[in-house]
């Protein structure tokens, strides 16, 4: 589980590998930027950041961080959430601009880690590292919220904890300690971070002899990940009962779900998948995204060795079994996931850990004198797909077909959102007390929402408990903010 050793050539100074990530991830953010403006210039949350939002902005630092909602905890999102609406100087409208660009920040940053000598099996070279990270970044991936929000967010960590736990060796005791703060931030803000313990494990099998320093560092992490779950993971409403567990693979519409939702996807992107559902024969894109993901096992041992090539295919791995654990927790239906909108953020990390195989398994095959020309030609077709509008972080058909309406309704929903908080801020708006309100702001679905939060001053009360009758996404929002509120209560007794 070790990655190829670096290159003499590739030994740069750490003040110099510094700057030049750093600079990467300048350019990744101006790139994602200017791809959607006005998603950072005319921004507004989602409704779980509207939530905790409201949450921190009444109870400020006394708050929990990570605070339990929706079933977990998600620390450096809850941070972000808390400095946005209660440590900064800033009116609660303006909280959502400091949220975009702490999550562009963030997203950058993860977004720049193949530069990083750890993944010198992408390229021994610095600068094709540079353009394939540019390359990743511009890929269509991505929904709005992981780039602007802080709460969706937390995929962009899984990310980073699942490419730590493969890539990067702890192997000194300063880089092992950045490693674990580092991790600690990302394993904490996603529930399906546990995953990774086997990954732990097999690392402090491996190097508890030879690498002490790497096999503490592991064991340190898997005892994160334990008390994550066993203090911010909460189950309750998910008995994963064997049936359950079991229940996905025998879903006829699995393989389609990981051989076009990650494979096929994480390259053309889902409208264009869309389109060329209605040209092909039934089955020819699953076929063709399983056809890859063999090619792939079988070029990259012998390409880059089995040492480099197994963290890969670890990676191919993981990302099947996060498939497979979202489907679980969500109770999903493969089928209906290739079309949805809001369950299609879960297939980010597959679709990422697929590309990093792809991206190394190609640039192999071209050889040290075409990789920068092959690393250049699939940029100039990024670009291309960008430029042509072939993707948004909007991966609906619907706004892909009408470009106008929906930059109208981004538009609405911004200053709706805007100016609700504005109303919270002043008091107008009590949302222990019920006040309802048309709360479609995510840009995820069409279902109307009640807004109902934790209690604003003595005089508040709790809010009700949900009403079984409404509609199920109303229910999710109400149950959890009901919990919520009981949790804070009783830890104010």
């Amino acid at each position: 589980m070790e990655s190829r050793p670096v290159p003499p050539a590739e030994l740069a100074g750490r003040g110099t590998l510094a700057r030049v990530f750093l600079l990467t991830a300048a350019l990744i953010a101006a790139c994602l930027f200017a791809r959607t403006p006005a998603a950072w210039l005319r921004p507004y949350p989602v409704i779980d950041d509207l939530n905790l939002l409201a949450y921190y902005f009444h109870w400020g630092a006394e708050g929990a961080i990570p605070l339990v909602y929706m079933g977990y905890g998600s620390l450096l999102p809850d941070l972000i959430l808390w400095a946005a609406a209660d440590l900064l100087p800033l009116p609660l409208d303006k909280a959502p601009f400091a949220i975009g660009a702490a999550a562009l920040a963030v997203s950058s940053l993860v977004h720049a880690l193949p530069v990083l000598p750890a993944f010198s099996f992408l390229s021994p070279s610095l600068r094709e590292r540079v353009a394939l990270a540019l390359l990743l970044a511009l890929l269509p991936l991505a929904l709005r919220p992981f780039l602007t929000g802080a709460l969706w967010l937390n995929n962009v960590l899984l990310f980073a904890f699942v490419a730590l736990a493969l890539f990067v060796r702890p192997d000194r005791p300063g880089r092992a300690a950045l490693w674990l703060g580092t991790g600690l931030l990302a394993a904490w803000s996603h529930p399906l971070s546990v995953l990774c313990l086997p990954l732990h494990a097999g690392w402090i099998a491996l190097s508890w002899r030879r690498a002490p320093v790497t096999a503490l560092a592991h064991a340190a992490m898997a005892g994160l990940l334990a008390v994550y779950a066993a203090n911010w993971i909460d189950g309750g409403e998910v008995p994963l009962d064997l049936g359950r567990i079991l229940a996905p693979l025998t879903d006829p519409g699995l393989p389609a779900l990981f051989f076009q939702g990650v494979a096929v996807d994480a390259v053309i992107g889902r409208e264009a998948r869309d389109m060329l559902t209605g040209w092909l024969p039934p089955g020819a894109l699953t076929l063709l995204g399983g056809l890859a993901v063999g090619a792939m096992v079988w070029i990259l041992p012998r390409r880059l060795g089995w040492r480099a090539a197994l963290p890969l295919l670890l990676g191919l791995g993981v990302g099947a079994a996060l498939v497979h654990a979202s489907l679980v927790v969500r109770h999903g239906d493969a089928r209906v996931w290739l079309t949805s909108t809001t369950d299609y953020r879960f297939l980010f990390v597959p679709r990422l850990l697929f590309l990093l195989a792809g991206l190394a398994c190609l640039v192999s095959l071209a050889g040290p004198r075409r990789r920068m020309a092959v690393i250049a030609g699939l940029l100039a077709l990024v670009l291309l797909q960008n430029g042509l509008g072939a993707w948004r972080y909007h991966a609906t058909p619907a706004a892909f077909a009408d470009r106008a309406a929906a930059a109208a309704r981004h538009d609405a929903h911004s200053a709706a959102a805007l100016a609700l908080l504005s109303r919270l801020q002043a008091g107008l708006d009590d949302p222990s007390r019920g006040v309802r309100g048309c709360w479609d702001l995510s840009g995820s679905c069409e279902l109307p929402a009640v807004r109902q939060g934790p209690r604003i001053g003595p005089g508040g009360g709790p809010p009700p408990p949900p009403d079984t009758s409404l509609p199920p996404a109303e229910i999710r929002i109400r149950s959890a903010v009901f919990d919520l509120w009981t949790r804070r209560a009783r830890e104010t007794r």
